[in-house]
């Protein structure tokens, strides 16, 4: 299905038939003031793997729009009454297509939200000024909508990015983000009153939540920043939630940690899929569609899109496929780059199997690590951008993907313990991987896809105050029985891969910035490119190996002309002869060669 769905002043709803109702409109100016109309209202059902079975109905009202891309003005519910349209006005359409028209609010609110109870009367939240009102709406025996005032969402005024579900019973459990309050809020039916719970493990606004068949609310992704104890400064970059989940008990009422996600997951969709007893999530920020069964350790990517579908629908269809109704795409540098449009309709298979024939998630990643091993290649860490906010945004990954050139597969590892900007990988053996970042350090176990988290604290030194460490070394390489680090102060690190001991090596005979290594079969380390220190007006006492040199110039880094090659017998560094030019990209090759393979 080809044709764009555009202007939707409400989210798409599923049928439960494998359709999806869409309400969409056409904007017009007002006549008598400067706002503008939603006129032409219509209801589009769609059917994304039998495009001829959809239709639409012209429905017998105007609205006012709103913001239609990021928030939509109303909320859409389905209920055995009907689907009921709730913001400004409140509208029920029938089974038989009749449209019953409710009370309309005197000042307009924003952000809503509406859950559905097993009674069949709805649960409405919407925000005005600093508080969020409660209303539950019904439909009487005499066709009239009703309408009765709840309590209002205690310590509303500082909630941001609410979310609410039924738990059954009448009880809805409301949760919201920021890092202050982390509230989670259960109404009690039978008291009408609300219940103060103990908050999420993790500041999340705007989670994803489902009920699990076995009670539980697994919340996933979400908008969210936590520092890992304090400022920025002295504990290193704040850690994001759209990569991690919590599970709700409803036993004990608390959060409990749930499995990692591979990639970000913001303003997404997540549906069960009852033949399958699989979780789906997907239409977030990324063209990634990720699959999880309960009792599984991890979360697997299950499908790659070919552009991204943010708030879109998610169908579940017959024989591992699931349709994408709409959602928001954007791109940079055109009259999309805010995500002004939606696409139509497309259906695609999934597996929740590691191993699948899809295109690894790996290809759209940047500053993700990199290894070859034979015709094996794992790919880890990493960030995915993307143009939602009409610029270049990049939110952090913990994808772990190997590629298998013998049966042309991609697998999906579990997620990486740890949030990876930048990280490198070095194979360990023929089974193990060590994955640094630069607070973080971990080994891979492919047999059992564990990861063992290790202690980096060794790879770092104080920057500017005896406060603030930092890490910089890069990994070059590893054998099968240590690793090798080599930091912009010609450090050289050992780390012992059995015993997770670093111990510091011979020193590097110069400082050296932006280069590659590689660690050799016969035992050799080749360091070459990148910038080195000018011997002119570096200077270091001779006597002190480990002091930082000084500089008596401007600009001490000079392209490098010559490699550093480490001898093992010797234990000790020395320089090839020097190059004819100097700078550009460089590789180094299986028996040691260096070659130069760009500017």
């Amino acid at each position: 299905m080809d044709q764009r769905i555009t202007r939707q002043f409400a989210p798409p709803l599923l049928v439960g038939d494998g359709s999806v109702w869409q309400f969409q409109c056409v904007e017009f100016p007002a006549v008598y003031s400067r706002k503008k109309e939603c006129l032409n209202i219509t209801q589009r059902r769609i059917y994304p793997d039998q495009p001829e079975r959809s239709s639409y109905t012209v429905l017998p009202f105007n609205i006012e729009p709103g913001s239609f891309f990021n928030t939509p003005p109303y909320a859409s519910i389905a209920s055995p009454s009907g689907t009921w349209l709730m913001g400004p006005s409140i509208y029920l359409i029938r089974p038989d297509g009749k449209v019953i028209d409710g009370p309309r609010d005197r000042v307009s609110g924003h952000s809503i939200n509406a859950v559905a109870l097993a009674d069949g009367s709805v649960m409405k939240f919407e925000r005005y000024s600093n508080q969020v009102i409660v209303a539950r709406i019904w439909l009487d025996n005499d066709g009239f909508i009703r309408s009765e005032s709840l309590p209002p969402v205690p310590n509303s005024s500082q909630m941001y990015g609410l979310n609410a579900v039924h738990i059954g019973g009448g009880q809805v459990l409301v949760v919201t983000g920021g890092i202050y309050p982390r509230l989670t809020l259960l109404y009690d039916p039978a008291a009408k009153d609300w219940l103060t719970l103990p908050g999420m493990l993790m500041p999340r606004a705007r989670p994803a939540l489902i009920r699990l068949p076995d009670g539980r609310i697994w919340a996933t992704g979400g908008e969210g920043r936590i520092f890992q104890g304090g400022s920025p400064r002295e504990h290193g970059p704040a850690l994001s939630v759209s990569t991690t989940s919590e599970f709700w008990d409803p036993e004990q009422r608390v959060w409990q940690r749930g499995p990692d996600l591979p990639v970000p997951m913001q303003d997404h969709q997540a549906i069960w899929v009852a033949d399958e007893a699989t979780v789906l999530l997907g239409t977030g920020l990324f063209p990634v569609l990720l699959a999880w069964k309960p009792g599984d350790k991890a979360v697997r990517i299950a499908a790659q899109m070919g552009i991204e579908r943010r708030s879109g629908a998610l169908v579940p269809l017959p024989g591992r496929r699931v349709g994408v109704v709409s959602g928001i795409t954007a791109r940079l540098g055109t009259d999309e780059a805010w995500g002004r449009r939606s696409p139509g309709a497309s259906v695609m298979t999934w597996t929740a199997a590691p191993a699948s024939s899809r295109s690894g998630t790996w290809q759209i990643v940047k500053e993700g690590g990199l290894a070859v091993r034979g015709n094996r290649l794992l790919a880890v860490g990493g960030m995915l951008g993307h143009h939602h906010t009409g610029s270049v945004e990049h939110e952090v990954s913990r994808l772990a993907e190997l590629w298998q050139g013998a049966s042309a597969q991609t697998v999906s590892l579990p997620a990486l313990p740890f949030d990876t900007r930048k990280a490198e990988v070095a194979w360990v053996g023929e089974q193990h991987a060590l994955i640094h970042t630069a607070d973080s350090l971990a080994l891979l176990d492919l047999n059992t896809q564990d990861y063992r988290l290790l202690d980096p604290t060794a790879l770092a030194h104080v920057v500017d105050n005896p406060y603030f460490k930092v890490d910089n070394a890069r990994l070059v390489g590893a054998d099968s029985q240590r690793a090798w680090f080599v930091d912009d102060n010609a450090t050289v690190y050992w780390l012992d891969v059995d015993s997770g001991q670093i111990t510091k090596g011979p020193r590097l005979q110069r400082q050296r910035q932006n280069f590659i290594g590689r660690v050799l079969a016969d035992g050799r380390v080749i360091i070459a490119g990148g910038t080195v220190e000018s011997e002119i007006v570096a200077r270091r006492p001779a006597n002190c190996l480990d002091c930082a040199p000084s500089y008596s110039g401007w600009g001490p880094y000079l392209a490098a002309r010559r490699h550093d090659i480490y001898d093992p017998v010797r234990n000790d560094w020395h320089s090839s002869a020097p190059a004819r030019a100097a700078g550009g990209k460089f590789a180094i090759l299986a028996s040691g060669q260096v070659v130069k393979v760009g500017p």
